[in-house]
C-alpha cells in the first residue's frame, strides 16, 4: 500500500512539473507594439586575418624594402600622390602626356623637360 501511495505521489509531482507555466500560456489578445528605431554603434575591437595575394605588376624605379603603402579610399591613384615609399623615401605616382622614358641631362629641352618641370611645381 505504501508503495502504491509513493508511486502515485511521484506520478502527480511529475505531471505537475510538465504543465505549462501561466506566463507561457496562450493569449487571445496579442496587443499592440509600438515600432521605433535607434542608432547602434559597436565600438568593439575586431581581429582580422589578412592573406596576401600573388605578386602583381607594380614596378618601382628603385630597389629596396617597401616601408610605406597606402590605398586611396576611392581606389583611384592620382598623379602627384604618394602611395608607396621604399627605404623611407616616398615614391610619387606621376602621369604625364609624354612618357618620361629617357635620362635627362643639364641643358636638355623638349616635352620630357616640360613634363618634369610641371611635376616639380606639384611638390
Amino acid at each position: 500500500m505504501a508503495a502504491c501511495l509513493a508511486a502515485g505521489m511521484g506520478l502527480a509531482v511529475g505531471l505537475e512539473r510538465t504543465m505549462t507555466p501561466p506566463s507561457l500560456s496562450d493569449s487571445s489578445d496579442a496587443g499592440n507594439l509600438a515600432l521605433g528605431s535607434e542608432e547602434f554603434d559597436d565600438v568593439r575591437s575586431l581581429n582580422v586575418d589578412v592573406t596576401a595575394s600573388p605578386a602583381g605588376g607594380v614596378a618601382f624605379p628603385v630597389s629596396g624594402r617597401v616601408t610605406f603603402a597606402s590605398c586611396p579610399a576611392d581606389g583611384v591613384v592620382r598623379s602627384g600622390s604618394r602611395e608607396y615609399g621604399v627605404d623611407g623615401t616616398p615614391l610619387v605616382s606621376l602621369h604625364t602626356d609624354t612618357p618620361l622614358y629617357r635620362d635627362l641631362a643639364y641643358g636638355d629641352k623638349g616635352d620630357d623637360v616640360t613634363a618634369l618641370l610641371c611635376f616639380v611645381k606639384l611638390l
